[in-house]
């Protein structure tokens, strides 16, 4: 399982080239920074000082949002007083 904090952490590393480790620290607990770094999602960049995305993280990473669009048409289906401007559907 993985945290809404390890998805945001993924999300920022991926808009971001390189996110120095005081900016990761905001976001999220070293615990779980150590966690990515041992599934190969993240890695530590020496020369920068700042962690990057791996291209392993990058696949994990897109295959989760191209999932969510999926459940979210599944929950819209299933739920039948769904009206559109109830309802706001933010996309990651």
């Amino acid at each position: 399982m993985f945290s809404q904090s390890d998805i945001d952490t993924l999300r920022l590393m991926c808009w971001c080239q390189f996110v120095r480790p005081e900016v990761l620290n905001s976001i999220s607990k070293p615990v779980e920074q150590d966690n990515l770094l041992c599934l190969g999602l993240i890695q530590y960049h020496e020369k920068s000082g700042a962690f990057t995305l791996t291209r392993k993280g990058r696949s994990f990473l897109q295959k989760i949002i191209s999932f969510i669009p999926k459940l979210v048409c599944l929950w819209i289906k299933q739920d039948r007083n769904y009206k559109p401007s109830n309802r706001i559907i933010a996309t990651i």
